[in-house]
């Protein structure tokens, strides 16, 4: 789910071939796919405008812009969307008109849509629309009074019973390996039914189902996704809901199993409830591309709100809503860092201990009970992880200051 890319109306334009030898423009390109279709215009805050195709890929634009594309939209070839655009004010020249078309063209096939978290690899689609319809038509009904306040006291006695209840006793309960098994399924089930919650309120609200699917999130973490791009046609209240969707879909599931596990008598049960709040709450950290995130980036009204670039450090100095938006974003980011930085300092020393005790299991051969400590192992994973990431961000960030010094 990345952020909305944003076009400037200012933006320098991109020669465009010419056709022959009379220099005539050349509208070829344009031509091959005119008109747009399934493209929606909608007001966005600041005099902006959100625009976006039937595929889900979005992007910001201002009044000119819009203008350019809602004429592409209308005409069967380029000189006739010229034509429209000039008849409904447009300021640009033909050829500088052509160029920014070519502009708008592309982004609207390239720029990412909140479908999935980004940089996620081996994506595979796990069900379909059409078979992910029939459940969302059934979880919509969560959302409709009376099933929804049922639903949401159920969401919140979640966290009251994984603390309250099963605190003390669920972390000193050791599973056997068949109950361990039976836990991590019921934990996968439970991400599953997060990812049917998103799909239900989006039906809720009147827009199709998307496919869910899974894949691996940064390149290490396995999560499911589910194709909530048309929520972006959504009012602000609603893609709230459509966000929230998965974590009370998850809250309700985590209920269930905790209270059976207690009527039962299964560890496995109450075990995997009490994870499954976890998850559920770690939904609500605003610091990676999560379902807080989407939350924070929609109250906000500002889609780019993770993205960094070159021009937000100029954008903060200037005093209009431009600059307001651009110090609100790179304060998020400052604290998204400071965040991270954190929690690789923490796995640090939580994981210096593990270190230690390997090496000095290997000099005495006498195996440390540190060892034996999930924590230890998971913070060491976290480590690692963090650090690869870093390196990742430093590498591009050399990449991108080499290709500025490249000539030409």
């Amino acid at each position: 789910m990345d952020e909305a890319s944003t076009a400037s109306d200012d933006a320098p334009a991109v020669p465009v071939p010419c056709a022959d030898s009379n220099d005539q423009p050349a509208t070829s390109i344009l031509d091959a796919g005119l008109p747009l279709q399934g493209i929606q215009i909608q007001t966005w805050p600041n005099g902006e405008f959100l625009i976006g195709n039937a595929a889900g890929k979005h992007l910001v634009a201002g009044k000119e812009i819009a203008l350019v594309i809602r004429a592409l939209c209308e005409a069967q070839n380029g000189a006739q969307a010229y034509a429209r655009y000039a008849a409904q004010g447009g300021r640009l020249a033909e050829a500088a008109f052509l160029a920014q078309a070519s502009r708008c063209l592309a982004a609207l096939t390239l720029t990412p849509s909140p479908a999935a978290p980004p940089r996620l690899l081996f994506r595979r689609t796990v069900l379909s629309p059409e078979r992910v319809a029939p459940f969302a038509n059934i979880a919509r009904h969560a959302f409709v009074l009376p099933w929804a306040a049922l639903g949401l006291l159920a969401a919140l006695a979640a966290p009251v019973l994984a603390i309250a209840v099963f605190g003390e006793r669920l972390a000193a309960t050791w599973l056997s390996l068949d109950q361990s098994i039976a836990a991590f399924v019921l934990i996968l089930l439970g991400a599953a039914i997060h990812e049917f919650g998103h799909a239900g309120a989006l039906v809720r609200h009147g827009q199709p189902a998307g496919a869910i699917g899974a894949g691996l999130y940064l390149g290490a973490i396995p999560v499911f996704y589910a194709d909530v791009s048309r929520a972006w046609r959504l009012s602000v209240r609603a893609r709230v809901v459509v966000n929230l969707g998965g974590v009370y879909f998850q809250a309700i599931y985590a209920t269930a199993l905790m209270l059976l596990g207690a009527i039962a008598g299964y560890p496995a049960l109450q075990m995997a409830g009490a994870l499954s709040v976890i998850l559920a709450l770690t939904q609500f950290m605003p610091f990676a591309r999560t379902d807080g995130y989407w939350v924070l980036s929609d109250l906000l009204r500002e889609p780019r709100l993770g993205k960094f670039d070159a021009r937000l450090l100029r954008e903060c100095r200037q005093p209009d809503a431009t600059g307001r938006k651009a110090r609100l974003r790179l304060a998020y980011q400052l604290c998204n860092a400071a965040v991270v930085v954190a929690v690789l300092i923490v796995s640090f020393r939580h994981a210096s201990g593990l270190l230690q005790a390997i090496a000095d299991s290997y000099v005495t051969g006498i195996v440390s009970d540190i060892l034996r400590q999930p924590s230890r192992w998971l913070s060491l994973v976290l480590l690692c992880f963090l650090l690869y990431q870093l390196l990742a961000v430093a590498r591009r960030l050399a990449n991108n200051a080499r290709s500025r010094r490249r000539p030409g």
